[in-house]
């Protein structure tokens, strides 16, 4: 290993360490950005136009918070339900109405799973338990488990109080 410990090879490792620390975090957090720039969370500097593109310009996603494209009324990482009201997109086809309105549980396509046999398939490919097919609440969340129905007296006298 002699050859480690003369020549270049130092130089050469420092030179990479130092480049690499360099690139971690190009922008000294002290310097202030230029005019037209963006401070990201991390210290670095980008271009004020890269930010609130829906691109991760800062690398640690500060460049991408609380943007608000114009003509609508949510931030760039939620979903606008039709009522206004603002959800994270991750909420959108969850097979829970996070918008009140049921907006974020309609058009989704939901896994094409094969349903239990004591399960209804519903409309949306969704796979629900029968029993609770026909009992008034649109379970599916696209009102398929609440189509053709008789009323059942049974089902409601479980759910009813008695009076």
């Amino acid at each position: 290993m002699n050859f480690c410990r003369f020549g270049w090879w130092p130089q050469l490792l420092m030179a990479v360490l130092l480049c690499t620390v360099a690139s971690a975090n190009p922008t000294d957090s002290t310097a202030p950005c230029n005019n037209g720039q963006f401070v990201c969370a991390n210290g670095r500097c980008i271009l004020g136009l890269f930010r609130c593109d829906d691109d991760d310009d800062c690398l640690d996603g500060s460049d991408e918070l609380e943007c608000i494209l114009p003509g609508q009324n949510c931030k760039i990482s939620e979903f606008e339900c039709e009522n206004r009201k603002c959800i994270r997109k991750w909420y959108v086809c969850d097979i829970d109405d996070d918008c009140g309105d049921g907006s974020d549980e309609r058009n989704c396509n939901y896994p094409d799973v094969p349903c239990g046999e004591d399960e209804f398939r519903c409309a949306n490919r969704r796979c629900i338990a029968t029993g609770l097919t026909c009992d008034g609440v649109d379970d599916c969340r696209d009102g398929s488990d609440e189509l053709n129905c008789t009323l059942r007296k049974s089902h409601f006298t479980v759910f009813c109080p008695r009076i």
